[in-house]
């Protein structure tokens, strides 16, 4: 996409053209910049803007860092080009719709391992050629909210696009809260990052509204999915939404998610252990805040009942958590695990085979503690245990 932009580097505003684009492989943002005059001493930080009736939609002032810089010697003389790799930019347009006017969303996700796909169907007929037709697209449908179509879209790492018809534009951060929510729910699922990379708006056709985002975590593509079949996956988003939305701040649900992958992709098991254990330790802290059970004084806790004087340990916070929910079951082995890893920077077990089957069995109630706070089970929901050695078989979830 090329724009006209102000491009500012060492307090200074220079006209250029400018070229965006959005890799493929990695979906991430780079800016290539032909400054009109020559810079002779920059830094790398940097920022772009467009210029004011340039173009149809117009890049708001971005912040970027300069990583590549090339001079090229011609005929009319020196002309120099920037490589500069943005986290975000966003296109908006100078017209943009009336906050009433009924729009289009496009949303770009990342790594879905799920298909998704419409089915072809054949319908053949005694006497007359066979009927060939196609399904509808996979839909969200979410209680009181738009209804939400999800299509396969092959462009490197982005593997769907997210759809959501006759909203207003009014809508569009709520719209956008939303499939952020539904982008959580699939990574969980699936065991690998599903991210937002790129936003579309469009009105009559036309697009109004664009933005592109740099995710992390493209190259995890695939993990041990949770929720295996396309039609749980569909379920799980639709039934357990609110109650991720009721716990989403209270727990850190978002973190505990990103943790949960980044051990599933980790390859050592000394690290993958860290990160599960940082998992429990996000979980203590928020539960013993938020619930009520508990009195915080400086860096410890202590019961709110007064039942003694002293602070109460990571253990019993844990195991509280697990009797309030219904959640079989907590032992101490985890508190062992956690103590050895962050205390020793070592993993309990006699030898590697041992190691790994602790940690996968610490990750399994982990990913238990999410379902439960999902309600997961409320629906009678399936699931694949992570420390099952088949993984194709899956599980009926009680708590």
């Amino acid at each position: 996409m090329k724009l006209d932009c102000n491009f500012e580097i060492n307090n200074k505003i220079i006209r250029s053209e400018t070229y965006l684009e959005q890799k493929q492989d990695d979906c991430s943002i780079v800016a290539t910049v032909f400054p009109c005059e020559i810079i002779s001493d920059f830094t790398s930080d940097c920022s772009l803007e467009s210029m004011i009736d340039s173009s149809d939609l117009l890049l708001d002032k971005t912040s970027g860092r300069i990583y590549e810089e090339r001079t090229k010697h011609c005929i009319k003389g020196n002309t120099q080009e920037y490589k500069v790799k943005l986290s975000s930019a966003k296109l908006v347009s100078e017209n943009p719709p009336k906050p009433h006017d009924t729009v289009l969303l496009q949303f770009y996700l990342t790594n879905i391992p799920y298909s998704f796909k419409p089915f072809i169907h054949t319908h053949e007929q005694e006497g007359k050629e066979p009927e060939i037709y196609q399904t509808d697209f996979t839909a969200i449908k979410i209680t009181g909210k738009p209804k939400i179509v999800i299509k396969p879209h092959s462009e490197g790492a982005i593997s769907h696009i997210l759809e959501v018809d006759e909203v207003t534009f009014a809508d569009l951060e709520n719209v956008i809260a939303l499939i952020d929510s539904i982008c959580f729910l699939i990574s969980f699922a699936s065991g690998c990052m599903c991210s937002m990379a790129r936003i579309q708006v469009l009105h009559d056709t036309k697009i109004v509204h664009l933005e592109y985002i740099s995710p992390e975590n493209t190259k995890f593509k695939e993990g041990n999915k949770v929720i295996y079949r396309e039609e749980d996956v569909i379920q799980f988003i639709e039934s357990t939404y609110t109650d991720y939305m009721s716990s989403v701040n209270i727990y850190k649900l978002k973190k505990l998610i990103s943790l949960g992958i980044l051990a599933k992709h980790t390859p050592y098991i000394e690290n993958k252990t860290l990160l599960i254990c940082n998992f429990l330790e996000i979980l203590r802290y928020n539960y013993a805040l938020n619930v009520g059970h508990f009195t915080q004084t400086e860096d410890d806790f202590y019961w709110a009942d007064r039942r003694n004087d002293k602070n109460v340990s990571f253990n019993a916070i844990l195991k509280d958590f697990c009797q309030t929910n219904n959640l079989q079951r907590w032992i101490y082995l985890y508190t062992k695990i956690r103590n050895e890893i962050v205390h020793q920077g070592e993993v309990i077990g006699n030898d590697d085979e041992e190691k790994i089957k602790n940690y996968l069995d610490l990750h399994h109630f982990c990913d238990r503690v999410i379902l439960t706070l999902l309600n997961w089970d409320r629906v009678s929901g399936y699931y694949i245990p992570i420390n099952q050695k088949n993984r194709n078989t899956e599980t009926k979830f009680t708590r």
